[in-house]
């Protein structure tokens, strides 16, 4: 798999639209499926229809499955953002496991633009490349924990997907595959 993930099928696009409940979807790639084979995160086209679009630039990977999307808003409705940040603050490793994460974001989101656009970037594009995972402009701080999640598919060094994991029990597929109800 390319760091974009596998090309999406016209079947695919329709199912993320169901998932993420919107009327069209393109994605750019399908970074990972679930155990039924279903897309859990992909990567978000830069340019769809030819116009830059600024919010899947600062947030180009997307959680696109039900359950964890459900299991992982209920981990922020019992306060985990603030618990895990506060752990953050005060674990050095956990925060340089941040801060490379973070940097790896900002790479990703650089090189993504290049492979999209094919053009450098302008200077009015440097602060939306000059932020953290989700927009963040003070990197010592965390915002969604489905981003992080769905960046840690990518990038094993955001330890905020890994605790999501952990406090999953690593039950990071449904048991019932409840998308097959979403198909055509």
């Amino acid at each position: 798999m390319n760091i974009w993930g596998e090309a999406a099928t016209e079947d695919d696009c329709r199912l993320i639209g169901k998932q993420l409940n919107r009327k069209s979807v393109d994605p750019y790639g399908i970074i990972r499926r679930c155990s039924w084979g279903f897309p859990v995160a992909i990567c978000q086209k830069i340019r769809p229809n030819g116009i830059l679009h600024y919010g899947n630039l600062a947030n180009p990977i997307w959680l696109t499955c039900p359950y964890l999307n459900d299991t992982i808003h209920g981990v922020e409705n019992d306060g985990m953002i603030a618990s895990i940040n506060d752990f953050i603050l005060n674990d050095r490793q956990a925060m340089e496991s941040m801060q490379d994460a973070h940097a790896h974001f900002y790479y990703y989101r650089k090189h993504l633009y290049g492979n999209q656009c094919n053009e450098s970037y302008s200077d009015s594009l440097i602060d939306n490349f000059n932020v953290g995972i989700g927009g963040i402009a003070d990197t010592r701080f965390i915002k969604c924990l489905h981003l992080h999640f769905a960046h840690y598919m990518i990038c094993d060094k955001n330890c905020v997907g890994y605790m999501i994991e952990q406090l999953l029990n690593k039950k990071i597929n449904c048991k019932d595959g409840r998308c097959i109800c979403l198909k055509d």
